[in-house]
């Protein structure tokens, strides 16, 4: 054997290697990030299905009521997000439910309640003063509430409060991704500007500050996640991103943000108000 004979590898050839493996890396990381966030969103969808089929089962045991807003466990007034615990109470303790696998960073409670974003859930003490306090990553369709109570209850017509009140039930959600517990969308309601961010501004035409800027949070979908504007300033048609909706027929779907005002989300609903193709981000 040849004692001048080279073995192992020059520097030259490691560093070849080393930038072959890091070019590499470069393209299978955005497909195997990409494929997370489809996981995630697949069982975000899941958890949509099962809280909304638990609430055609409420309707279902309660002579066609939906679920009321009032904390049945204590008889106490109406206060954000009493179905949670109205939920639990028929239906088990089931509470990972609540949370899309994409939130995974809850903030520290301060008060009774605390607005989350695309990444961070809502909490929510229940009952109020007890200590107890629940994250969740949906909301809850306000109109649906069986005892017309909440920010809507100045438009008590428009609440379903009976599944057979629900012309179009394939329709008419129920839950969504959202950044806090309830909201009450109106045919005038406009897209928040952060679709990242919290619960919003005041929308025009909306029901106080529990219209569409409490759902148009892109936390599914193309544009959406960390990549949500926090400065949309354009109209319903050019929003990016999508979340996931249950409906009261029990279906659920991935529904992209510029097709949310196509459903019929109170008992009232009228297509030819919807002028959203005008309407800009508050």
């Amino acid at each position: 054997m040849n004692k001048n004979q080279r073995s192992g590898f020059t520097l030259i050839e490691l560093l070849v290697v080393i930038a072959i493996i890091a070019i590499l890396a470069a393209m299978l990381l955005p497909a195997l990030a990409s494929a997370k966030r489809k996981a995630q969103a697949a069982q975000c969808l899941s958890n949509v299905k099962q809280m909304t089929l638990a609430c055609v089962m409420y309707a279902s045991d309660n002579d066609g009521l939906l679920i009321p807003d009032l904390d049945q466990q204590t008889m106490a007034a109406a206060d954000t997000g009493a179905w949670i615990i109205n939920l639990i109470s028929f239906y088990g303790n089931a509470t990972n439910l609540f949370m899309c696998p994409t939130t995974s960073m809850p903030n520290t409670l301060t008060g009774n309640t605390e607005a989350g974003d695309v990444v961070t859930p809502w909490e929510s003490t229940e009952p109020r003063g007890s200590g107890k306090f629940y994250y969740g990553s949906y909301g809850y369709n306000g109109w649906c509430f069986s005892d017309k109570m909440g920010d809507g209850s100045g438009i008590p017509n428009n609440y379903y409060v009976m599944d057979s009140r629900a012309k179009h039930p394939s329709e008419t959600p129920i839950f969504y991704d959202q950044t806090w517990t309830d909201s009450w969308p109106t045919e005038t309601g406009c897209p928040d500007q952060d679709l990242y961010g919290v619960v919003g501004t005041i929308p025009t035409g909306g029901v106080g500050a529990n219209s569409f800027n409490r759902i148009t949070k892109a936390r599914h979908g193309s544009g959406g996640g960390t990549l949500a504007s926090h400065n949309f300033t354009g109209i319903p048609s050019q929003l990016k991103g999508a979340i996931n909706m249950g409906f009261l027929d029990g279906h659920g779907e991935l529904v992209p943000l510029r097709n949310l005002w196509n459903y019929y989300w109170h008992a009232q609903w009228n297509p030819a108000l919807v002028i959203n193709q005008n309407l800009v981000a508050n």
